[in-house]
């Protein structure tokens, strides 16, 4: 091909009349994209990102109105019977009062009085007396349902404020600079937040006696809190960036978007199910526990966590572990291998553990097949991973095997309302553990079984 006859000119459109318009054809969309080309990226780039932060807002505002709303229809806190048709959230309800129901009473008594029945005879006198007074009483109740209905909405609007100022707590981790001694300090952190969570909540709510319905409060609570985090974080790094007018500083939150709002919307869903204390992705641990030790005498060996005891072929002894159902919780297993190997879980005598195999949800890999089984070694258990070094630490000091049986799931599926296909499998689980206790225990040997994981709607 030759190109020495290229003529430039013609290529440019110079040697005609056009020759200004091409110009700025060419010209301009290279000199817009070169001072302005990350500006444009930026609006573009954070049009999407509203979208995002807009739908977080609305799942923060919805988790919010959710508990405020199982609150208000389950505890209303003494309310006045009369009062409780009323079925707004405590939002839209506080400072509102009941003026309409008030002018619907006084609209229905009869204030007219007959001249015939005021001035006839004796009788119609008493007539017309006996109705003075009972419209005096009908004031005389009138006033009073309406001082009952501003109570209930002073006490509504404490509330909500109560609920809201737990919302807003937050939570700073210790300092690891040194991580000798890090795991103490982070379990008396973590668990100093779900006492005084629990206790607030009791505080406020002086109707919620049942530990379960603490429980139920706290994890809504926990959820509206989360995502109320998530919208602050990602609102913080929008504007910071957006401020500076720094494409660079937006990109990294461009790229973790989908990952957050997978989990906001995850949050979100989650909300109905523990509201009807319906079994989630996560409590496939406990079904397969609780459904070994039906009719196993059972006892409380830690803090909502609970012990099965049961005799297996060739006389192994099975200790079955789960957290107490069928209330939104995860117990305590630690504390209850720690008690168990203490003595504390058999009659007073220290017990010789000799395996120990765990049954928990694990997230599974992009590709894989959802509710899909696999077997390994290590310390199944999720969360804030104390727990697990605890359970570590005692296996290592006590030379006892760790295996363990998961059940893969997506973000979703383990916080949401449990699958069918989840479901199906705990036949199969309970199937594996057995296999394991027959191939890698020996006879006599004591094996610890330990259902982890939310056992909301699970019972044992």
């Amino acid at each position: 091909m030759n190109f020495t006859d290229f003529d430039l000119d013609q290529f440019f459109g110079t040697s005609d009349d056009t020759s200004l318009l091409m110009t700025l054809i060419w010209i301009l969309p290279v000199i817009i994209f070169v001072f302005y080309g990350q500006r444009i990226q930026l609006q573009i780039t954070s049009g999407e990102i509203k979208k995002s932060i807009k739908k977080l807002g609305i799942y923060k505002d919805e988790s919010r109105h959710e508990l405020l709303k199982y609150i208000q229809n389950n505890y209303s806190g003494g309310r006045n019977s009369n009062n409780n048709n009323n079925d707004q959230s405590f939002v839209s309800e506080v400072g509102s009062g009941d003026s309409d129901n008030n002018n619907n009473d006084v609209s229905g008594i009869n204030t007219r009085q007959d001249k015939n029945t005021v001035f006839g005879d004796a009788t119609n006198v008493t007539a017309a007396k006996a109705e003075t007074t009972s419209l005096n009483t009908s004031k005389s109740t009138l006033g009073t349902n309406t001082t009952t209905s501003q109570n209930s909405s002073s006490q509504d609007l404490l509330i909500t404020q109560q609920v809201d100022q737990l919302l807003d707590y937050f939570t700073i981790p210790p300092v690891d600079l040194d991580p000798n001694g890090i795991i103490p300090k982070i379990k008396r952190v973590i668990r100093d937040r779900e006492d005084y969570t629990r206790a607030n909540i009791a505080r406020i709510l002086v109707d919620v006696k049942e530990r379960g319905e603490l429980d139920k409060i706290q994890t809504l609570l926990e959820i509206a809190t989360s995502l109320r985090l998530l919208y602050k974080i990602i609102n913080h790094l929008f504007l910071t960036a957006k401020k500076q007018n720094n494409y660079p500083l937006i990109l990294p939150l461009q790229m973790m978007l989908p990952f957050v709002m997978e989990e906001a919307s995850a949050l979100r869903g989650a909300i109905s199910a523990f509201e009807n204390n319906q079994p989630i992705g996560d409590s496939i641990g406990p079904i397969v526990v609780g459904k070994m030790m039906l009719g196993a005498p059972k006892k409380e060996i830690a803090f909502e966590t609970v012990m099965g005891s049961t005799t297996y072929r060739d006389n192994k002894t099975l200790l079955l572990v789960k957290a107490r159902g069928p209330s939104s919780t995860v117990g305590r297993p630690a504390d209850g291998l720690k008690r168990i190997l203490e003595g504390g879980g058999n009659g007073g005598d220290k017990t010789i553990i000799d395996a120990i195999v765990m049954v928990d949800a694990a997230l599974k890999f992009e590709g894989e097949d959802s509710a899909s089984i696999s077997q390994g070694f290590g310390a199944a258990i999720g969360g804030v991973q104390t727990e697990r070094f605890e359970i570590e630490q005692m296996a290592l000091e006590h030379n006892i095997p760790i295996f363990s049986i998961v059940i893969k799931q997506s973000v979703r599926e383990a916080i949401t309302l449990m699958t069918w296909d989840i479901a199906q499998q705990a036949d199969e689980a309970r199937r594996r553990v057995y296999q394991i206790i027959d191939n890698d225990t020996k006879p006599g040997d004591t094996i610890l079984v330990i259902g982890v994981g939310n056992t909301v709607g699970v019972p044992q």
